[in-house]
């Protein structure tokens, strides 16, 4: 369960990144998610792509990872 609430906490101080696009009143706005994992750890990464397509933030853990 704290491995799961800091995941959390590490994800949405990441989202700051997010906040920064101008949205207009009507605007979709679509944001994808990924759970990663490889032996070592799991990390999100995530993009948004509408109305307009972000970089993809969190790129193979760089940012914040959980150790398994």
């Amino acid at each position: 369960m704290a491995g799961d609430r800091r995941a959390f906490q590490d994800l949405s101080s990441e989202m700051y990144h997010l906040s920064q696009m101008l949205l207009q009143q009507g605007d979709d706005l679509e944001i994808h998610f990924w759970r990663c994992v490889n032996r070592t750890h799991v990390w999100y990464e995530w993009c948004v792509t509408k109305p307009l397509a972000s970089a993809i933030h969190n790129p193979l853990g760089r940012s914040h990872n959980i150790g398994l």
